[in-house]
């Protein structure tokens, strides 16, 4: 599924995630796979998109590309929808595609679709991925061999024959990430190619028969084979040994495609791309007009730089191991954190408060009646405040209709303080307008600079009024409740786990929320 919504999104145009983002936030989702688990993740991204049932005749009028669920048998498939001319292109989750006309499209769709808009543009997504660090200092390597290459010799061959040295190079760095488990777009282009499958690929790569000393396997080989080499071409040039080096790798080759062919009966393209380079290396070398000689430091030097590769190398994919476990052991928590039993226990369990203030002195926005009742203590000169208000507005506007935010200033008492005055402002909004009095507070949580925000919103100094006396029953309920401190969040009584949640959280269980309140209060020990 994540792929297929990463797809989705690229073909749309949006390019605010990573492939690391979403899959993380949609494999955690606790109804993960599903079209919830996608519409609250594209929600969490704030990547605008609508999720309904559409009647048949509305195809005409759904955008060009959306996510949609296809019969299949018994079963409902997830699948990305491209309509070109009178065609309808299905996209499925493990890579397949398949073209159908109208009818045959029509008989098995089952009109539950999710679309978005339409926001960036490729040339901007493929000039952000060129300047990744990652790619930037792959392109300049490649490109630093290539321009080396290049004025090093004068003969074609040989300038060829280092530039297969270097295909090899990148070949095999890509097959060792592929057995490490780490994704790579271009690595598994090869492996979905006409004949060999994906799972093949990682089959062959993975397989114990191809290690050679322990978790020394025949990529690892590959790539200290084909780098070594390099650099001593561009050092010394042709050897004797480089001729003695390349017979023993076509007996790899020879191994390789028995392995593949006899004992695993699998194939794996990355594989065979090597093995091509590694033969017509040998035969390219086998035309190059030159003296061979051998002095005793080639021996000395190849070694060295086997030896250097090899230490640098492990140290490469113990980095990666180490990430990756990093990455799975994330994705586990981040699920463990999401999981509704979780959430519910660590919130009801948590110290129970009175939000149940003087009505007279009450910053309320939203519904009355909603099942979410957020109660956020704020200052507005708490740099900390920020983010939780940020929060709170993105969650307020989504869900208008499920939560009510209540507003408690914890603010000093002296009149000439600028939080005060800034909560004194907001107050008076708010006996005028509340909609003014919300986009007042959010502007200065946004912006934070008492001069603009003063000359927009008349920065007001308490005085003995209505104002004065709130943020005082403000002040006093805080103390009275132990809260001597700013930003707190107060969800339907209980204080907010801020310790294992973040307040973006909350967004993910809206529904378990809405669906039973009472049911969730009895997780509470």
């Amino acid at each position: 599924m994540d792929k297929l919504i990463q797809l989705f999104l690229e073909k749309n145009q949006d390019y605010s995630t990573t492939y690391k983002q979403l899959s993380l936030h949609l494999q955690s989702h606790h109804d993960y796979p599903s079209f919830k688990s996608v519409t609250d993740t594209l929600d969490y991204f704030e990547i605008e998109n609508i999720a309904a049932n559409i009647p048949k005749e509305g195809l005409e009028q759904l955008p060009n590309c959306f996510i949609t669920l296809i019969e299949n048998e018994k079963n409902q498939i997830l699948s990305l929808v491209e309509k070109r001319k009178n065609k309808i292109y299905l996209t499925f989750e493990n890579g397949t595609k398949q073209k159908l006309d109208l009818k045959s499209f029509l008989a098995v769709w089952t009109g539950n679709i999710i679309v978005i808009q339409k926001q960036g543009t490729k040339s901007f997504y493929r000039l952000r991925n060129l300047f990744n660090s990652q790619h930037l200092f792959a392109s300049s390597l490649i490109i630093g061999c290539l321009v080396l290459i290049y004025s090093q010799f004068n003969s074609t061959y040989l300038s060829l024959y280092c530039l297969l040295l270097l295909a090899g190079t990148i070949l095999s760095f890509l097959a060792i990430r592929k057995g490490l488990g780490l994704r790579d777009a271009f690595t598994n282009k090869i492996c979905n190619s006409i004949l060999i499958k994906n799972q093949e690929c990682n089959d062959v790569i993975t397989s114990k028969a191809g290690e050679v000393w322990g978790n020394f396997n025949l990529a690892d080989g590959g790539f200290l084979y084909f780098s070594s080499l390099l650099i001593f071409t561009l050092v010394y040039g042709i050897s004797s040994v480089t001729v003695y080096l390349s017979l023993a790798a076509i007996a790899v080759v020879g191994y390789s495609l028995y392995l593949q062919a006899f004992k695993l009966r699998k194939w794996c393209g990355v594989c065979l791309l090597i093995s091509t380079k590694v033969c017509s290396q040998f035969i390219l070398l086998l035309t190059i007009d030159n003296d061979w000689y051998t002095l005793p430091m080639h021996y000395m030097l190849l070694s060295m730089l086997f030896f250097i590769n090899l230490t640098g190398l492990k140290q490469l994919k113990l980095l990666w191991s180490n990430n990756l476990d990093l990455e799975i052991a994330h994705k586990q928590l981040h699920k463990f954190k999401l999981d509704k039993m979780v959430f519910f226990t660590a919130l009801y369990n948590g110290k129970k408060i009175n939000i149940d203030l003087d009505k007279d002195f009450q910053l309320v926005f939203g519904p009355s009646n909603a099942q979410i009742q957020i109660t956020a203590i704020t200052n507005p000169l708490c740099g900390f405040c920020k983010e939780p208000f940020r929060a709170y507005a993105k969650l307020l506007a989504k869900h208008s209709n499920d939560i009510r935010l209540q507003l408690i200033f914890n603010v000093s008492t002296d009149p000439n303080n600028t939080a005060t005055k800034i909560a004194n402002t907001v107050v008076s909004l708010y006996c005028q307008n509340k909609t003014i009095a919300f986009k007042a507070i959010n502007d200065w949580y946004e912006n934070r600079n008492i001069n603009e925000w003063s000359n927009k919103y008349a920065l007001k100094t308490v005085e003995n009024t209505y104002s004065h006396k709130l943020l005082n029953y403000h002040s006093k309920w805080a103390k009275h409740n132990g809260i001597n401190y700013t930003p707190e969040t107060i969800v339907n009584g209980h204080l907010f786990p801020k310790q294992n949640f973040e307040l973006e959280d909350l967004a993910f269980f809206i529904d378990d929320f809405k669906k039973d309140t009472d049911k969730t209060k009895l997780i509470a020990v």
